[in-house]
């Protein structure tokens, strides 16, 4: 096994392995990084360099060649890059020239690839649904050498394992059924964190599937059990012809919004998602419709820009409020929403100034001031911390 001290003697001075980390290995869990020291929330733990994907959908053998080739630009050795990829499952010894066969490079590009793209040392961290790091790159440039850096989001206690997500902010809201087939498709594995082995009555941990419609005994949201629906509170289950109704219709709306585009596929979501009050802002139905609304709204949708911003800004804040509970308050992801929300506010307000005649659709929600100011605040403390931000 490659330990974390030969690993450190082989970076390049940009790079860096945080000193309070260390690389173990079990049977259940195979390779994987604990903290030896407790280490605070915004710590760069690996700042590292590895290759960024021309693309995000990278077919394996396009994303073999790209790696293969020489980047003459690139800030680091193209051979010595190379060879740090024998460590990685599925290992393989290295050649005395450090190169690679296409066929080994292409089981490990399966294993450990993330973040549209390969970054050998960061490789060695597991997933978690609830992770407790973020993985971000300063100056990324597809289809290039980048550097990345992983960063804590939550203050990290001696001997916890530290964690990223495989999956992006809209596949962590799924539940768990569904993150956990997209996680054995692309990686081979089961996950077993907090969030996929919490009791099925956690609504803190379950809220991907939380309803708010109350329960009649307790009047608390409800969670989806066995043959019913459970209460947070009591735990009691009951049958629900009404809440069957929503979820069967919540299905129908994703598959009928997947199939428009442009402005149909904007009013498609909205109404949507109008229609499923019973179900909680976190509710997976509910934050897929509006990732989708997001993607529809970047396309030509027939709107006035006015109103496309300020659909766009409430849209943000709604993904937000769903995924706050989520993920940690301070989560990097969740911050860069915010980016995006504050973009699409700013170009929202600079067209009101230059048209005040016109009257913007309040068609979601109204922008929530104290929220924002929540958030403002969050985001600005969360900077502090870490002070840092690419």
């Amino acid at each position: 096994m490659m330990e974390m001290a030969l690993i450190r003697s082989h970076l390049e001075d940009s790079e860096r392995i945080h000193a309070g980390i260390q690389l173990k290995e079990s049977s259940d869990l195979g390779l994987h990084v604990v903290a030896t020291a407790d280490i605070p929330l915004g710590t760069v733990v690996i700042q590292t360099y590895g290759w960024m994907y021309p693309s995000q959908n990278q077919a394996t053998d396009e994303a073999i060649k790209f790696i293969l080739t020489q980047h003459k630009d690139s800030p680091i050795n193209h051979e010595a890059l190379l060879s740090r990829l024998h460590s990685l499952c599925p290992r393989s010894e290295p050649p005395s020239s450090g190169s690679i066969e296409p066929e080994q490079l292409a089981a490990k590009l399966n294993e450990n690839s993330f973040d549209h793209g390969l970054y050998p040392f960061a490789s060695y961290l597991n997933h978690s649904c609830k992770p407790n790091c973020c993985t971000s790159t300063p100056a990324p440039v597809p289809g290039s050498v980048v550097l990345l850096q992983v960063r804590t989001v939550a203050p990290i206690q001696s001997g916890e394992q530290l964690c990223i997500s495989y999956l992006d902010g809209a596949q962590l809201a799924l539940p768990m059924d569904q993150r956990q087939a997209q996680l054995a498709a692309a990686y081979r594995f089961t996950c077993s964190c907090i969030r996929c082995t919490a009791a099925p009555t956690d609504g803190s941990l379950k809220a991907e599937d939380l309803i708010q419609a109350p329960s009649p005994c307790c009047q608390q949201p409800r969670l989806p059990g066995l043959t019913g629906y459970l209460c947070t509170k009591c735990h009691a289950e009951a049958a629900d012809e009404g809440l069957d109704a929503v979820l069967t219709q919540g299905f129908g709306l994703l598959q009928s919004c997947s199939m428009q585009t442009g402005k149909a596929a904007v009013d498609a979501c909205l109404q949507g998602y109008q229609a499923l009050d019973a179900l909680d802002t976190s509710h997976w139905i509910k934050l897929l419709l509006l990732t989708m609304l997001t993607k529809a709204l970047e396309q030509d949708c027939d709107m006035p820009p006015i109103n496309q911003h300020s659909l766009r800004a409430q849209t943000t804040l709604l993904q937000l409020q769903g995924l706050e509970h989520l993920l940690h308050q301070h989560d990097y992801w969740i911050v860069k929403q915010y980016d995006v929300l504050v973009d699409a506010l700013q170009a929202y307000n600079t067209l009101a100034a230059a048209s005040p005649a016109v009257v913007v659709d309040q068609v979601l929600c109204d922008i929530d001031a104290p929220m924002l100011t929540v958030y403002e605040r969050a985001v600005a403390q969360f900077r502090k911390d870490l002070d840092w931000w690419d």
